[in-house]
């Protein structure tokens, strides 16, 4: 049965700056978010556009700066797939050291651009999601789970990278449009697949045979595991702006 949900005290963090955004895409599940800094950018402007001051702009970035978070952390049992959905970013996933899997929550925003979470287990599917207001000046959700060995995870996210140590999982599918997509299995699994459009993909694997398949359009391809077309197993990874490096353990 899932434990009782963990809040900490709301406390004020400062994000570290984010680099420039590289090339918009568009999901098929929904638009693309704006991140908090161009959307600080962008309130800045419309600002100075209806007759502000530099000042005005000023004051957008620092509000997007100075954010709030409350951390969330619940425990989930008999779970066989892990669903994890956000807009704005990161997720980090590592093995668990037993069959429950362990999910931290850790959204951060600006007064009056809370964003909505949701944690829920149905029919041994655990959907973990977060969700920012279209236009804000400073809001993202960055999830921290622990996965057991032999649970299924797919991950989505629009702004945030995406970075997994030491898996023991049969499938496991990552995609994002801004940010870097960097995994790493403990065990060898059956199927992966990892996309990103503007980011670099880092993928490492134990020694197995492996059908691989990498697309790029702007970097370099590293791949240091023999493509074997009769393999079961399959290694899937595709960027846009960024180099592919697939490696093994």
């Amino acid at each position: 049965m899932p434990t009782t949900p963990q809040s900490d005290p709301y406390t004020t963090v400062r994000l570290p700056d984010q680099d420039p955004p590289g090339p918009r895409g568009t999901p098929a599940r929904r638009p693309r978010r704006r991140g908090p800094l161009i959307a600080a950018i962008v309130g800045g402007v419309v600002l100075l556009a209806a007759g502000g001051t530099v000042a005005a702009i000023a004051f957008g970035v620092s509000r997007a700066g100075a954010l709030q978070s409350r951390p969330v952390t619940e425990t989930f049992a008999g779970a066989r797939e892990i669903v994890v959905d956000l807009d704005e970013g990161a997720v980090r996933l590592t093995a668990a050291p037993g069959p429950d899997v362990e999910v931290r929550t850790i959204p951060a925003w600006a007064s009056g651009y809370e964003p909505t979470t949701s944690r829920t287990l149905t029919g041994g599917v655990l959907t973990v999601r977060g969700d920012c207001p279209d236009f804000d000046l400073g809001c993202e959700v960055d999830e921290e789970i622990a996965v057991p060995a032999g649970v299924r995870v797919r991950v989505s996210t629009v702004d945030g990278a995406v970075t997994a140590t030491g898996l023991d999982v049969p499938r496991f599918a990552a995609d994002t449009v801004n940010g870097g997509v960097d995994v790493a299995f403990g065990r060898a699994p059956a199927q992966v697949a990892l996309e990103t459009v503007n980011g670099s993909v880092v993928l490492t694997v134990p020694p197995d045979r492996y059908r691989v398949s990498t697309s790029t359009v702007i970097g370099s391809v590293t791949t240091g595991v023999p493509d074997d077309p009769g393999a079961t197993s399959t290694l899937d990874l595709q960027t846009v702006n960024g180099a592919i490096t697939v490696r093994s353990s």
